[in-house]
């Protein structure tokens, strides 16, 4: 009866621990993907504005060459 509780009791415990793991383990995750959410957004919006760079650079090439 004795053996028994302990195994129980320590199978709660390792059942708890477990889950706590794999609680930690996604919002890890989810905060990773997160931030390279964040990071993939910010770098489009990085090439835009370099586009826009490179636009304006082109049309100012143009004035210059017509006049």
């Amino acid at each position: 009866m004795i053996i028994t509780c302990l195994f129980y009791k320590y199978y709660n415990q390792r059942q708890k621990q477990i889950k706590q793991i794999k609680e930690i383990t996604l919002e890890k995750i989810w905060t990773i993907e997160h931030s390279s959410t964040n990071i993939f957004k910010e770098s489009n919006d990085k090439l835009s504005e370099k586009k826009d760079i490179n636009l304006k650079l082109k049309q100012i090439d143009i004035q210059a060459s017509l006049v």
